[in-house]
Parts: C-alpha cells; sequence; structure tokens
C-alpha cells in the first residue's frame, strides 16, 4: 500500500492497494485470480478487460464480475460465452 494526496495539493494519510493481473481463459466462460496480498475487506473495486491472444477474434465478449465467488483473496470473473484469451485484471481499494 501506499499514500497518496486525495486532496488538491494537501496531503492526506488515505491508503490505495492495488493487484494487477490476468486470468487465461481456454474456451472458458469463468476464471479467478488469487490475489498476492489479501484486501482487508470486500471493498474494493474491479477493472476487468478482455483481450485476445491470437487473431482469432474471440474477445468479443462481455466481461463481469461473479460477486458470490469473490473475497478478500480473489476476483471471479464471468464471460458472456466461452472464449480463448485473456482477461486482465485491475482491483483497487481507496480508503484508511
Amino acid at each position: 500500500m501506499i499514500e497518496i494526496d486525495l486532496a488538491s495539493g494537501i496531503l492526506s494519510f488515505a491508503l490505495l492497494a492495488i493487484e494487477v493481473g490476468s486470468i487465461t481463459f481456454s474456451e472458458d466462460d469463468t476464471g479467478s485470480l488469487t490475489f498476492e496480498a489479501q484486501f482487508p475487506d470486500v471493498n474494493y473495486q474491479i477493472v476487468a478487460i478482455a483481450r485476445e491472444s491470437s487473431n482469432t477474434d474471440q474477445a468479443n465478449v462481455n466481461i463481469f464480475i461473479d460477486s458470490a465467488n469473490t473475497s478478500q483473496s480473489k476476483v471471479t470473473v464471468k464471460a458472456s460465452a466461452p472464449f480463448t484469451g485473456i482477461v486482465d485484471i485491475i482491483a483497487l481499494r481507496l480508503g484508511t
């Protein structure tokens, strides 16, 4: 975790926790990423973006968070259809 300035030029002591990783899909519609460091709770935000791992144009899917199977230590994402590709994940929590 690092300290960042959340106010306009005034130092504050809010913390920013970030995990970045990727999930490889191989004709799957569900995948999980286990975090290197566990978040203190489930109040974190996820950015999940599908991309191709080849030139097959299979990453044209919707990606969404499976909140029932997401915890402090992992995020589970689902695709609208099975595909082969990679889902890049950014998990972040901003707070004290």
